[in-house]
């Protein structure tokens, strides 16, 4: 027959066995020292759920916060690639880049200015930065594109406004640079605005939109009359004198109101016209970029040379 041997450590819950102090002592110990390792497995787990669902809040606030424009280009190319409907950033940024001495007069001194508003600052930083990411022939990517229009919209970008229009997006730019306004030339034969200006009113940078888009009752429509711009421009002031400006860009509008795509002809040290249209910059022959201009000039970008009396 097999004889299990005495349970002994159950041996206080028995009836009428009498325990030692040294029993009772080592029980409730045992008993403490149970209950201690429940007691701290618990807030262990507590404390763990705690940590957990503070990393996972963190992780979706990080998903909802915009990116960080960084201006960190890919290696080939020179353009800015297309960060879900950029083209009408991209358009006015590589136009004005292009202008001679604006990088200099604008953008150079990465500083905040004394009285510069935070947001006009960060503008001016964030076009800084891209110049030189771009400098050495390098693309920007798309997910830096959107950054910037992200940026932008913080600094007031599009607010108020439906629409993504390259005219109000460089008058944005400017408004921020303290540039001024821009010209608005109705449509006609040769670019060249209808009467003179004060002179006070005609900045270094001048950028010109040709009012192609036209509003009605029956609606929009756009004008696809060729419209020929003048390489020096000859602007007359109320003063009695002139004002002469070179072309140095022009922004095309491929497309029509209800949509369509930007992208922008910039004539080089060397007189030849590239077209930069998002990540791709390329030569084209003079004829290309005449004729183009011609039809679908939208913003013509002028830099001022001299004033004769």
């Amino acid at each position: 027959m097999l004889t299990l041997p005495p349970i002994t450590h159950l041996d206080h819950l028995r009836p009428g066995v009498q325990q030692s102090k040294e029993q009772e002592s080592a029980y409730f110990n045992g008993r403490l020292w149970m209950d201690l390792k429940e007691h701290a497995t618990v807030i262990v787990g507590l404390f763990l759920l705690t940590v957990i669902g503070a990393a996972l809040a963190l992780r979706e606030r990080e998903k909802e916060k915009p990116a960080p424009f960084k201006a960190e280009p890919l290696s080939t190319g020179g353009g800015l690639q297309n960060g879900d409907n950029t083209c009408y950033m991209a358009s006015v940024i590589q136009a004005l880049f292009a202008l001679p001495g604006f990088y200099e007069t604008h953008l150079a001194n990465p500083q905040r200015k004394p009285g510069e508003p935070q947001e006009s600052f960060q503008v001016r930083e964030s076009l800084h930065l891209l110049y030189v990411a771009t400098r050495n022939k390098s693309t920007l990517p798309a997910s830096e594109m959107k950054a910037l229009r992200e940026l932008h919209q913080r600094c007031g970008w599009l607010k108020g406004k439906s629409g993504q229009d390259a005219q109000e997006y460089c008058q944005f730019l400017m408004n921020h640079l303290n540039q001024g306004p821009m010209l608005h030339i109705p449509m006609q034969a040769e670019l060249k605005p209808t009467g003179p200006i004060a002179e006070a009113e005609l900045p270094e940078y001048l950028p010109i939109q040709l009012l192609r888009y036209s509003w009605s009752e029956k609606g929009g429509k756009k004008e696809d009359a060729p419209v020929r711009p003048s390489e020096i421009l000859q602007i007359p002031t109320k003063e009695g004198g002139t004002v002469a400006y070179v072309l140095s860009s022009c922004a095309i509008h491929a497309g029509t109101l209800e949509g369509g795509h930007y992208y922008t002809y910039i004539r080089d040290e060397n007189g030849q016209w590239m077209k930069y249209n998002d990540a791709s910059v390329t030569l084209v022959s003079t004829a290309e970029a005449e004729q183009d201009i011609l039809k679908n000039g939208y913003l013509f970008f002028y830099k001022r040379l001299l004033h004769t009396g």
